[in-house]
């Protein structure tokens, strides 16, 4: 069966295997529109995150004035006045997007326990996985799947997060004809499936349909509560999934609410190695005043044999730097997944910072989580042939400020080469809000760019400032082998909000980086989702990735026969954006308030795309998450 391939998502047909999380559900349906619940808060500005696991210092801001180049979620301005940068304390190299101290005040998360994966945006495969967790009895029956895997699988392995984390995820039907979509579930121990059932019957063509394991009968096997595995959707047609990783509720936890989302892997692009660009162990930021310890979540898709799997850590604090440390005999049975928590890893060291390096005898899929209090940044690992020697981050930050939030945000870069070779890589920075600089970082296996103000200083290659001191635009990393990076994005803490934090990709610039036609597996505007307490809207930001033209959107409500639609004209920048939220004259049409929809873009020219989701709630805390055209 031809795989067809759409930029960003896996277009998943015969089987999707996704792992999901099921955690300590509310009582509320999760992402159920409530009639009757009131409107408590104005939907809020929202920055458009590449991601950052570390945000800079928040700066003292004076009526900032707004600025007309906003991220793709968010309106920005440009702050009037910013206090004196605060120097890194720690002696030791600052990863890219944390600040580290040495550790005598901060104990390591014990407590962090992989409770939850999001499956990833799926592109096109046979299964894609999700690792789910959920304490409401599950209401799905044990039925054989209703149709036989005929075209490759889209594989998401689960990732381990903060304690008590559901899951729930968008599945897209990208084909011309209706689809069943049915759901075969695997614990841990893989092999046999520990129950079946239909889970989105007669689903249109480019619509989508919700499993939330936050709510009773929303997507697990019966009989189970508190359940962790992995479940893999079959379909007569293609899918595309987003998986969402979310933990409490504006009435319970307040600024330590924690969410993201991933997009999916393809089994075709499933490998026998993964790259993962940034690993944590006992990393403290004394700006957000957290500690992040990672966890990776390592599936086999072999569906009949066990994977033996090795991962080579490579510290960056050490001195030299770049001491390794390798972690084998890891055995996978067919269909598992297994987390490895940093706070019990790499024993020999106290604190960890760095890439790692997966391989394994099989096709394995990987998912790493960044775990602190109140903060969660999830990304999928790279393959062997997911780099390219011209990458592009869409959007990055420097002191930009989102009036809505009254949160102040900067990102992040950290990367590394495909092949392990040492290279020196160049950046190409454009700044929107004025001016562009070219430099070149230095020789390495790693390579990362901080583009907090307070660390400027620190910086061999240093982003070009607008007013403000502030830097809202691209980057363009160019290197004489492979590379990889992924971008992250985060704010500045206050007591009363906590932080927002994401995390993505950065895209290959060149073929076959880019689509003409994608998938928007979900979209909000103004959405109460009832498992959180708040209510939730998107943005998506596209660019180009040569030439220019009209991008045109097509929205299918997930609740409705309703479809509406617009166009966008990119500049000289290459950008078009569409605000889903409230209606906003920079960036074009928005939904009505209180829909949930699935989109289709279309464009004559390569394009890549950010979605971000953020909640309205002023103290909800990390109400942020992004997933990706790809």
């Amino acid at each position: 069966m031809k795989q067809k391939k759409v930029f960003g998502f896996l277009m998943v047909t015969a089987l999707i295997a996704i792992i999901l999380l099921g955690s300590s559900p509310t009582s509320a349906a999760p992402f159920t529109q409530s009639a009757t619940q009131t409107r408590t808060a104005t939907a809020t500005t929202v920055i458009t995150p590449t991601n950052t696991t570390v945000p800079p210092a928040a700066p003292t801001v004076v009526t900032p004035t707004k600025t007309t180049v906003p991220p793709t979620a968010t309106t920005v301005v440009t702050p009037t006045k910013t206090s004196t940068p605060v120097p890194a304390t720690a002696t030791l190299p600052k990863p890219t997007a944390t600040q580290v101290v040495t550790p005598t005040t901060v104990k390591p998360m014990a407590t962090v326990t992989p409770t939850a994966v999001v499956s990833p945006t799926a592109t096109v495969t046979k299964t894609v996985t999700i690792t789910a967790t959920k304490t409401a009895t599950p209401t799905a029956t044990n039925a054989a799947p209703t149709a036989t895997p005929t075209k490759p699988n889209v594989l998401a392995p689960r990732a381990g997060t903060v304690a008590v984390l559901s899951t729930m995820f968008a599945v897209q039907n990208i084909d011309s004809t209706a689809a069943t979509v049915t759901a075969t579930f695997y614990d841990t121990s893989g092999s046999s499936p520990v129950g079946s059932g239909a889970t989105c019957s007669n689903l249109q063509p480019k619509r989508s349909c919700i499993v939330d394991q936050r709510i009773s009968g929303g997507g697990l096997p019966d009989g189970t509560t508190n359940w962790q595995g992995s479940v893999v959707l079959g379909s007569n047609t293609q899918l595309a999934t987003v998986v969402n990783e979310l933990a409490g509720s504006a009435g319970t936890l307040g600024t330590d609410f924690r969410a993201d989302s991933y997009n999916g892997t393809p089994s075709s692009q499933a490998d026998t190695t993964a790259l993962l660009p940034q690993i944590m162990k006992n990393i403290f930021d004394t700006a957000q005043q957290k500690t992040y310890n990672s966890t990776i979540a390592i599936q086999n898709t072999n569906a009949g044999v066990s994977a033996h799997v090795t991962v080579t850590y490579t510290n960056i604090y050490t001195t030299p730097a770049g001491v390794n440390s390798v972690h084998g005999g890891i055995t996978i049975p067919a269909n598992a997944s297994i987390f490895l928590d940093m706070a019990n890893e790499v024993a020999q060291w106290s604190q960890f910072f760095g890439p790692a390096y997966v391989t394994s005898d099989q096709n394995i899929a990987v998912v790493v989580n960044h775990n602190a209090a109140g903060s969660l940044l999830v990304y999928r690992g790279f393959t062997r042939t997911g780099g390219g020697n011209s990458i592009i981050v869409t959007q990055g930050m420097t002191n930009i400020f989102d009036q809505g939030q009254q949160l102040n945000y900067g990102s992040a870069v950290e990367g590394m080469t495909v092949d392990g070779s040492s290279v020196a890589v160049t950046v190409q920075y454009t700044n929107l809000l004025g001016g562009t600089s070219t430099c070149t970082l230095p020789v390495g296996r790693t390579f990362r760019v901080d583009l907090r103000y307070q660390y400027r200083s620190e910086q061999p290659c240093k982003p070009p400032l607008a007013g403000g001191n502030t830097f809202f635009g691209s980057m363009t990393f160019t290197a004489s082998t492979a590379i990889v990076a992924l971008s992250n994005i985060q704010s500045d803490y206050v007591g009363t909000r906590g932080i927002r934090a994401s995390t993505s990709r950065a895209f290959v610039a060149s073929a076959p980086g880019g689509a003409m036609t994608a998938f928007a597996p979900i979209l909000m505007n103004n959405y109460y989702d009832a498992g959180t307490g708040a209510y939730w809207g998107t943005a998506l930001e596209g660019r180009f990735l040569s030439g220019t033209g009209t991008a045109t959107i097509t929205y299918y409500d997930i609740d409705s026969a309703s479809t509406w639609g617009d166009t966008y004209t990119a500049g000289a920048d290459q950008i078009f954006r569409w605000d889903q939220r409230e209606s906003n004259p920079q960036t074009h049409f928005s939904l009505p308030s209180g829909k949930r929809v699935s989109a289709v873009i279309t464009a004559p020219n390569p394009f890549v795309f950010t979605v971000n989701n953020q909640a309205t709630s002023a103290t909800l805390g990390d109400a942020l998450t992004a997933y990706m055209s790809k």
